[in-house]
């Protein structure tokens, strides 16, 4: 019982480490773990191609102020004919989707404002490109959106896990001391360092 009983604490505490870790991240954060990542910082993310933490950080910013320098520094790296592909400004329009004021389903939004995006960093951008460029789009939209809802699972359920165990042990153990001692010869006791104590 005990053996069964360490594999869950490992297990609980596994889950708070990563779980916690996760969701006080820049790559993960929300209101409530939201510590420092500027306007700046954002701009800054986009530049190396870290999509997760520019989105983190695009959450937290309005969105509508950042976008111009994003944009030109997306146009910056397709004049240096480096690819921008599903990251930076489409990670940036994915997030205001998701977070952002808007109301509508995230989806049609995308649909609705995937060609202005792109017409923004490649006015000569064929259908077919779009249409691609609109499927990269929603894959990192709802590979995000669910990345996000499984780092609050794992969070929340370690929290869960550790309060169901504190529950356990107080019970396992207040047995040691509440036990009533055997009535009779042969009876099993609380106790888990003896079989029996009669």
């Amino acid at each position: 019982m005990m053996t069964r009983f360490r594999i869950l604490l490992f297990f609980a505490l596994c889950l708070g480490v990563l779980g916690g870790a996760r969701a006080t991240s820049c790559r993960a954060m929300d209101n409530r773990f939201f510590f420092a990542c500027d306007a700046e910082q954002c701009v800054e993310m986009f530049s190396v191609r870290d999509v997760a933490a520019f989105s983190a950080c695009a959450r937290h910013q309005q969105v509508e102020a950042i976008d111009t320098r994003v944009l030109a520094r997306a146009a910056e790296l397709v004049a240096k004919d480096r690819p921008v592909g599903s990251a930076g400004i489409f990670e940036l329009k994915m997030t205001q989707a998701y977070w952002g004021a808007s109301n509508e389903d995230p989806l049609d939004w995308i649909g609705a404002n995937v060609v202005a995006t792109v017409s923004k960093i490649g006015p000569d951008a064929s259908p077919a490109a779009i249409a691609a460029l609109r499927f990269q789009f929603e894959s990192a939209a709802r590979k995000a959106y669910w990345s996000d809802r499984l780092s609050q699972l794992a969070y929340w359920g370690s929290a869960a896990t550790a309060f169901l165990l504190l529950i356990h042990s107080v019970q396992r153990f207040s047995t040691i001391f509440i036990a009533e001692p055997c009535q009779e010869p042969g009876d099993r006791c609380w106790c888990p360092w003896q079989s029996s104590c009669c």
